[in-house]
């Protein structure tokens, strides 16, 4: 059977599932894999990314009148690609759309990050849905705690990335200021960026040299600009904005710590690609995912609840660079082995063939009707995950 996957998604917003969008399709069309990107929204923030990585969406031109235009549109795209698999990419639109699949298609969605909600809405979603896939093996366990999932087969499929051919990377040098670096979306809820305050107070109190490198945006953008300015007006953090891929590597190259003090995660791509390159992650001690690459050999965990053992654990490691080099080692030696991107594809292209998919044909024209997650849970919940439009 010849593959045909297509990936669903609301919108193509900036985070860990857009970057795994990219990978997965640039190595599949390096094996001219048939696939493609269906965006639910014309929104797409990150087009510079998929244009470098030559990867293509398809997405409307204007932005959907409605929840159920968005959801047409879909509909028109797959039934022109005509795909053996449709992979829903983890929101409710995403998995609505597998409501109106014609049988024999292969329907999948996704969990990419440890957050109740997202659990109960593919419980919601099962009866439309072949298979369920987790990014950690947290959360595939989670997933198998649901009666409505049980029965249907789920996988674990952790993200890969694009694995640096030389990494050329100076080892520390004592003395000289330990370089921290974070990434991700500056928000309060899960990246939990309000701490920061409490971890530049007690770097800045141990006198010990640091700079810190904040690179992405978000709403607290303002605010921890504000707010992270020391007395003295000594500028130890800055902000890069948004990085693009291509600056990943760089920006890495230069760091020794990986901060990322979350309170719920799935498998931080940002989290591998700072390992790939050794850089040495002080992140939150969370079940799904973290667990999974990072250990006492790899870097340090902490608990999410004692916010200043982020920079206890940042300043344990200035005071013993022998040990950060050892570390970096081990981050590096780990990813590269087990998360590129073409381990990823082999998963994935496995998984597939395994799940059944016959020939079908698509009804000339779909009615979309009100969805199960408005029906059952409301908007205040849909709207958690997906700004509805007017």
């Amino acid at each position: 059977m010849e593959l045909r996957i297509a990936f669903v998604t609301y919108e193509l917003v900036h985070g860990g599932g857009l970057t795994f969008l990219i990978n997965i399709s640039r190595e599949f069309q390096r094996r001219k894999v048939a696939h493609c990107i269906i965006s639910l929204h014309s929104r797409h923030p990150r087009e510079g990314d998929f244009t470098a990585a030559g990867v293509n969406t398809l997405r409307p031109g204007t932005p959907p009148r409605s929840y159920e235009d968005g959801i047409s549109f879909g509909l028109e795209q797959l039934r022109a690609f005509n795909p053996t698999h449709i992979i829903g990419c983890g929101g409710p639109p995403d998995l609505e759309i597998l409501r109106y699949v014609p049988k024999g298609v292969s329907r999948l969605g996704i969990v990419q990050t440890d957050d109740p909600p997202v659990y109960t809405m593919l419980a919601n979603y099962a009866p439309f849905l072949d298979a369920t896939v987790g990014v950690s093996e947290y959360s595939c366990d989670v997933l198998g705690s649901y009666p409505q999932l049980a029965n249907k087969p789920i996988y674990y499929q952790p993200y890969g990335i694009p694995i640096p051919e030389k990494l050329r990377r100076p080892s520390p040098v004592q003395g000289q200021p330990i370089r921290i670096t974070y990434v991700g979306r500056l928000v309060h809820e899960q990246k939990r960026v309000h701490v920061f305050p409490q971890i530049l107070q007690t770097l800045v109190s141990s006198r010990q040299p640091f700079v810190w490198r904040i690179a992405d945006e978000g709403p607290q953008l303002a605010s921890l600009r504000k707010n992270l300015q020391t007395n003295s007006g000594q500028q130890l953090v800055s902000f890069e904005g948004q990085v693009p891929n291509s600056r990943i590597p760089e920006l890495m190259l230069s760091s020794d710590v990986f901060l990322l003090p979350s309170d719920y995660e799935g498998l931080p791509l940002s989290l591998l690609e700072a390992m790939a390159h050794g850089v040495v992650p002080v992140v939150s001690d969370l079940p799904s995912g973290i667990r999974e690459v990072v250990n006492s050999e790899t870097g340090i965990l902490v608990n999410p609840q004692n916010v200043d053992g982020y920079a206890a654990a940042i300043l344990e490691l200035d005071s013993d660079r022998e040990d950060l080099a050892k570390k970096s080692l081990a981050a590096s030696h780990l990813v590269r082995n087990g998360f590129s991107c073409e381990a990823m594809a082999d998963r994935w292209l496995k998984m597939l063939r395994e799940l059944p998919s016959t020939a079908t044909e698509w009804p000339v024209s779909q009615k979309v009707t009100y969805s199960i997650m408005m029906r059952r849970l409301g908007f205040p919940f849909l709207q958690r995950f997906v700004p509805l439009p007017s």
